[in-house]
């Protein structure tokens, strides 16, 4: 979805007026933080629910960013450029475990990461990055063509998809939705301060039939419950 702008509707939010005034359209990245961070609010304990501006978010965001990387650029550029600011440092280098990583010596990604790499991807045009067709976009798609020989056909045509844990469906025989339903259900849940269990399990309750949208969001509440018991982390 990078590089991609979202539909009409976030386009004339105006909570996203930040954004566009920045980017000129509302890079795909971004559509639904406010529709996950309002859900997450809502499961909160207490007082911390209360309700927050999701504009002033991307005005704060906004103004970290160095307004001469986006000035004459590619949307597709644009993008990019947020993603190396945000998802990249914050949240893909992490859970994907490179810092561990990296701290030990073990070049996992190499070489990807190398900075001669990144500099010479920089300067591609926009359609050897990701390339559109009627049949939609293929991410990646320099990195594809040089592989093209020493892959399997399979791997060349598959679109590019993310790492991440199995879904929790709503099917009582799953082991990864049994356990996460544990946890919810349990007292690392209970313990966990920012969050009302009260709340997150009437949510869980009323999901059991959605075929496992909102996994991610009980996959990132069970992993909180679970750091709190391992690290006692707390609100004080």
């Amino acid at each position: 979805p990078i590089g991609r702008a979202a539909d009409p509707g976030p386009e004339h939010d105006a909570r996203f007026q930040a954004v566009r005034a920045a980017f000129g359209f509302v890079p795909a990245q971004l559509r639904w933080t406010p529709v996950g961070a309002a859900r997450l609010r809502s499961l909160r304990a207490g007082e911390l629910g209360v309700n927050e501006s999701s504009s002033q978010y991307f005005e704060d965001l906004i103004r970290t960013l160095d307004a001469d990387q986006l000035e004459g650029r590619h949307p597709l550029n644009k993008s990019l450029y947020l993603c190396s600011k945000t998802m990249l440092p914050n949240r893909i280098l992490t859970t994907l475990g490179d810092r561990v990583e990296m701290a030990h010596s073990i070049e996992a990604r190499l070489p990807f990461l190398d900075h001669k790499v990144v500099e010479f991807l920089r300067g591609i045009p926009p359609d050897l990055k990701v390339r559109v067709s009627l049949r939609g976009g293929t991410e990646k798609h320099l990195l594809k063509e040089a592989a093209r020989g020493l892959v399997t056909e399979t791997l060349y045509r598959r679109k590019k998809h993310p790492f991440t844990a199995p879904p929790t469906r709503s099917s009582r025989r799953d082991p990864m939705s049994e356990l996460v339903s544990d946890i919810l259900h349990g007292s690392d849940m209970r313990n966990l301060d920012l969050y009302d269990q009260k709340k997150v399990l009437t949510l869980h309750d009323r999901s059991k039939s959605d075929g496992g949208s909102m996994s991610n969001l009980f996959l990132h509440l069970a992993t909180l419950a679970i750091m709190q018991r391992r690290f006692g982390l707390s609100l004080a």
